[in-house]
């Protein structure tokens, strides 16, 4: 008759798991205080380096770099700008340019749009001369 199987007793169970877990606790404490000793020995050794170095001088501040003057900039006006010198309502100006009557607005951020002054001022232009 076969015999039947031996079901461990969970108390045993339980102690040797506890004790490979505080075996492997032990083990981490042990890493972790061999860590900290190389990292104060590099510590001090960087500090050593330092000690031994003359102080690294400041980078002297950048020059001044002369903008160029605003007509050749490309200026770029937001919509209330565009509305005021055109003097027409943002709702047909979005019309215009979507028919292709008016320059393209350019994208600034995800919110923002705006046109270059140059092509306003060469689409008012050609406004007043009637094309």
């Amino acid at each position: 008759m076969p015999r039947p199987a031996q079901v461990p007793d969970p108390i045993t169970t339980l102690r040797s798991r506890v004790r490979a877990a505080e075996h492997a606790a032990s083990e981490i404490v042990l890493a972790v205080e061999a860590l900290r000793a190389a990292l104060r020995q590099v510590t001090a050794s960087v500090d050593d380096l330092s000690r031994d170095q003359p102080a690294p001088r400041p980078d002297p501040p950048p020059k001044p770099v002369a903008s160029p003057p605003q007509s050749e900039r490309a200026r770029i006006l937001r919509p209330k700008e565009v509305v005021q010198l055109v003097r027409l309502s943002r709702v047909t100006l979005w019309k215009l340019q979507r028919d292709g009557k008016f320059p393209p607005s350019r994208r600034l951020s995800g919110n923002a749009v705006g046109w270059l002054a140059e092509e306003i001022e060469d689409w008012i232009r050609t406004r007043e001369r009637g094309l």
